[in-house]
């Protein structure tokens, strides 16, 4: 029979309920609810035209995959999950997990509508997401496990809570908002310094310190991208590809890497550039449509300025060992 079954789990159970077989493999199940249970185990890939738990102690597990194809999506409240598989959803569905223990994912997210989570508990993430234009939100601390990338294709991504790797150094974070989606964060690597951060957007909120011990790299996605706060790349490169706006007064150190701004610099607050052994090169006008405040250049190797510069405060320039004005 082609007819969909709506499965609903419920009870108070103190040892696993585990589904062994492949949940909706012949036919994909309607709805699959969980309504509230101690432990619950799908062993088996799941497909439904919607999952939702809502509510549950212990700990989640889905070892494999999880498909959806309506826009209620997957819709998961509890303590712990374990996310084993991949997870897909079609027919803008989306991806919303309430958790107040940890949640692993150790596969990517394909979905065609917004990733939301919330609840308090920690994120370790070992997944890329992708969505189709929806946004992605965590309202948790997020360590990363592996290399994550995020692609949004014009969605907003926002870390509410801190970011920090797992081993310092040890991973990569990429996120990619353009065209038109904004980019916010809080802490990134403060407790745990993470490797490489790459960010395509024209709107960029940073609400802490950006800390890595790689590279970081800040692309416009056509228009400008913001510029506020603390970035330190631990000796490596700091690079804004595109127009900057100075969003607050900002200060970047990289303790040896190069400064590099390859378009114009504009807005009303000081900026703070520290390069060690580093150059700092601006290839574009600065304050040519809002004058920056102070401008403070340190380093000890080659300062290269290729454009005018306009100020409402003061230009210093410390220990260049060649300056190009």
């Amino acid at each position: 029979s082609s007819r969909r079954r709506h499965t609903r789990l419920q009870g108070d159970w103190s040892s696993d309920v585990c589904s062994s077989d492949l949940v909706g493999s012949a036919v994909r199940l309607g709805l699959l609810t969980v309504a509230d249970a101690a432990d619950v185990t799908f062993a088996g890939s799941v497909a439904a035209i919607s999952v939702q738990q809502n509510a549950g102690t212990g700990t989640t597990t889905f070892s494999s995959t999880i498909n959806t194809n309506v826009a209620a999506g997957v819709s998961l409240t509890g303590a712990a999950f374990s996310f084993d598989g991949a997870i897909t959803t079609t027919g803008t569905g989306s991806f919303t997990l309430v958790n107040t223990g940890v949640a692993t994912f150790s596969d990517n997210l394909t979905l065609d509508g917004a990733f939301n989570q919330s609840g308090g508990g920690v994120v370790e993430l070992s997944s890329d997401i992708s969505t189709t234009g929806d946004a992605i939100y965590f309202g948790s601390a997020v360590t990363l496990k592996t290399d994550v990338s995020m692609i949004t294709s014009g969605g907003s991504i926002e870390f509410a809570g801190n970011v920090n790797g797992d081993t310092i150094g040890g991973q990569s974070l990429e996120l990619n908002a353009c065209s038109v989606g904004a980019v916010t964060l809080n802490n990134v690597g403060q407790t745990v310094a993470i490797n490489t951060l790459t960010i395509y957007t024209d709107t960029l909120n940073t609400l802490g310190l950006i800390t890595t011990t790689g590279d970081q790299s800040f692309n416009s996605c056509g228009d400008t991208i913001d510029l506020c706060g603390t970035y330190n790349t631990g000796g490596a490169n700091f690079t804004v590809t595109g127009a900057a706006e100075i969003t607050c007064d900002t200060t970047i150190t990289t303790d040896g890497g190069d400064i590099v701004f390859t378009s114009t610099i504009d807005g009303g607050y000081d900026l703070t550039l520290t390069s060690g052994t580093g150059d700092i090169t601006l290839s574009g006008a600065v304050g040519s449509t809002a004058a920056l405040v102070d401008l403070a250049l340190t380093s000890s190797a080659a300062v290269a300025i290729t454009s005018d510069v306009t100020l409402t405060g003061a230009l210093t320039e410390d220990g260049g060992a060649t300056t190009t004005l």
